[in-house]
C-alpha cells in the first residue's frame, strides 16, 4: 500500500528522528511511503490560541498535498484529533467543504494504522517499543 506521510511541524523541527522511525516502521511492513514536500502544519496552535483565520491557509494546504492519497499516517494524535475535530467546523462554510472532508477521512494515527484490526503485523524488532496513549487518542 501507499502510504503518505504527515511528519507534523513539531516532530519535523524537534524530533526529526521519529519521521525517519515511522518510515522504517511502515516499510518494514511492506508499505511504500511517499512524503509530499510542499506539507506544513495542521493548523492545531494557531487554532488552539485562538487564531482560527490563520489556522484554514494550513488546512488549504494539508488538503493539496493529501487530497490523492489512499492513507496518510500522522505521528502526532493531537494532529489528527485537530483534523478530525476542528477541521469540519473551519470548512463547514466553504464551497470546497467537501473536498476537505472526503480527504481527512484518510487520515490515520501511526499507531492505529499499524496496529488496524483488518491486518495483523508482527514486527521482529530486538529493542523495547514504547506508545503513549493520550487520553485525546480516538479512532473513528
Amino acid at each position: 500500500m501507499l502510504v503518505s506521510l504527515f511528519i507534523t511541524c513539531y516532530n519535523d523541527t524537534l524530533f526529526p528522528q521519529t519521521g525517519k522511525a515511522v518510515v522504517r516502521v511502515l516499510r518494514r511492513l511492506g508499505h511504500s511511503v511517499e512524503f509530499p514536500l510542499a506539507q506544513t502544519c495542521c493548523g492545531q496552535m494557531h487554532y488552539n490560541t485562538g487564531h482560527q483565520a490563520e489556522a484554514l491557509p494550513l488546512l488549504r494546504c494539508f488538503v493539496a498535498q493529501f487530497k490523492d492519497a489512499e492513507t496518510v499516517v500522522v505521528p502526532s494524535s493531537s494532529c489528527v484529533v485537530m483534523m478530525r475535530d476542528h477541521y469540519p467546523i473551519m470548512v463547514e462554510r466553504t464551497t470546497r467543504a467537501q473536498i476537505f472532508l472526503r480527504t481527512l477521512r484518510h487520515a490515520r494515527r501511526c499507531t492505529a494504522f499499524v496496529a488496524r484490526p483488518a491486518k495483523t503485523h508482527v514486527l521482529d524488532i530486538a529493542k523495547p517499543v514504547t506508545t503513549h496513549m493520550a487520553l485525546f487518542m480516538r479512532d473513528p
